[in-house]
């Protein structure tokens, strides 16, 4: 068990107790691990999938496991759950590569966060609201990208389906922007497209993230 968090402010008031559930893909290719079935059957199914304003409001999570640990282990793929600490309910879920090459110098290693998604206040009444749960389910990433070789250094494509509001949200938690005319890492054969909206932390503001999200860590 990996645990970041002990808490993230309600909108009670309260804090609620979280803590971090790794998934492992060593089962992937014979089934879908329990976790991300739960995740799909207790929040994405009855409340996200009808939520068309959300950019996971589609995603379906036992196919983007598969796609995760399908990239090989060069790579590091990583799927984490934000839960319920006691009931075990999931919050959150993130899907990073811990050894992904960083936009502008492919030889240094960096985090990238390829899929991220919060529970909505519906699905977890007596929860955080999505917004805590997103910056909660985000600091799992900067965590582990500020104690592993990528030395804070994150990056992450806002989904287009999430519109302006979705590049606000990174923004105001102190993502920068990635230029248009940067170069992104992809395949080994080409690079992604850059569409202009890809965001970064580097090594100093991934502190200064992670400082902000210190009182709710264990």
């Amino acid at each position: 068990m990996v645990e970041y968090l002990k808490h993230v402010p309600t909108r009670f008031g309260t804090d609620a107790k979280v803590v971090v559930r790794e998934i492992s893909g060593a089962t992937i290719s014979l089934r879908t691990p329990d976790r991300v079935v739960k995740w799909m059957t207790s929040v994405h199914d009855p409340y996200i999938s009808g939520m068309a304003e959300r950019a996971d409001s589609t995603w379906r999570w036992n196919r983007i496991a598969k796609i995760v640990f399908g990239v090989g282990a060069l790579r590091k793929p990583r799927m984490l759950q934000l839960c319920a600490r006691g009931s075990n309910f999931p919050l959150g879920m993130v899907a990073i590569l811990e050894n992904e090459r960083w936009p502008g110098d492919p030889r240094k290693p960096a985090v990238f966060v390829w899929y991220l998604s919060a529970a909505p206040p519906r699905a977890v009444m007596d929860q955080g609201g999505q917004k805590a749960l997103t910056a909660a389910t985000l600091d799992i990433a900067v965590t582990i990208s500020l104690n592993g070789p990528a030395e804070g250094r994150l990056w992450l494509h806002a989904a287009p389906a999430g519109g302006e509001t979705l590049m606000d949200y990174y923004l105001k938690r102190g993502l920068e922007p990635i230029p248009r005319n940067a170069i992104i890492p992809g395949s080994m054969i080409a690079p992604r497209d850059n569409d202009g909206r890809y965001f970064k932390l580097t090594e100093e503001s991934a502190i200064t993230l992670s400082q902000k999200m210190e009182k709710y860590r264990v």
